[in-house]
């Protein structure tokens, strides 16, 4: 099913474009859109929209550390 996640900051770490205030996940849970509320909601298409203004969350790559022996 198709989300579109919207009232939130985004951090893409895209040089020329560091936040966006949507994200669009298509069908299989990839991501298919990230920028603007507006065109994301033109490329939604029906897709369930979820206001994070109220969520806290945090989603980030987990920093691996190596021990050395």
């Amino acid at each position: 099913m198709k989300r579109l996640f919207t009232n939130a900051t985004f951090v893409t770490m895209v040089d020329d474009v560091d936040t966006a205030d949507a994200l669009l996940v298509d069908d299989d849970g990839r991501i298919a859109y990230i920028g603007d509320a507006e065109e994301a909601r033109r490329l939604a298409d029906g897709a369930e929209e979820v206001d994070l203004s109220l969520s806290l969350i945090h989603i980030s790559e987990p920093t691996r550390h190596s021990l050395i022996s």
